[in-house]
């Protein structure tokens, strides 16, 4: 998947959107987290994202042409998970 191809339709889930945006690992990388923080966010019984990483996130899809990827989508994705 090409990061200018991505669209917000195509975020389902944090899992989704981590793996476009290179994997737990670069992700992790980025942010200054531990891989094993991030893959937590992944899992269906946690909370998904949490909001003070919202803003690096963001950040993160944009400088890689991710489209799509706003505060609004991660609130939407993580009350989702929740509902699930």
């Amino acid at each position: 998947m090409r990061a200018e191809s991505v669209s917000k339709a195509a975020f389902e889930s944090e899992q989704q959107l981590i793996q476009a945006l290179g994997g737990v690992t670069k992700v992790a990388l980025a942010l200054g987290l531990r891989k094993t923080a991030v893959s937590n966010w992944t899992m269906p019984e946690r909370d998904g994202i949490p909001h003070r990483y919202h803003h690096q996130i963001v950040e993160l899809a944009a400088q890689q042409n991710i489209e799509g990827v706003t505060h609004a989508l991660l609130i939407a994705l993580r009350r989702e998970e929740r509902a699930a």
